[in-house]
């Protein structure tokens, strides 16, 4: 999420659809700090559904993981948002 955005609005939009959500950072140097962007997650889903990487391929590797263990309906999906820059980044990461 870059920096100048409504954080606590988006999470808050996006709460009653995710089950855990995967912070980290995109490639824009208006990026929020991925530490701060974690504590509002925390704010509005709980400790135990918010996970903090600190790059793309990380967060990417543990999404998958959360999907991949999840026994409901054969697995669920990972779904990749917050900026622009960080779909293009996750477009690019998994081409």
């Amino acid at each position: 999420m870059l920096g100048d955005k409504d954080a606590h609005g988006f999470l808050a939009a996006l709460e009653p659809t995710l089950n855990e959500v995967v912070i980290t950072r995109p490639s824009s140097p208006r990026a929020m700090d991925p530490g701060i962007l974690g504590a509002i997650a925390v704010d509005v889903f709980g400790d135990d559904r918010v996970t903090v990487e600190a790059d793309l391929p990380a967060a990417v590797d543990r999404a998958l993981a959360i999907a991949e263990a999840s026994d409901a309906y054969g697995g669920v999906g990972v779904l990749i948002t917050g900026s622009v820059v960080l779909v293009g980044d996750a477009k690019r990461l998994l081409a």
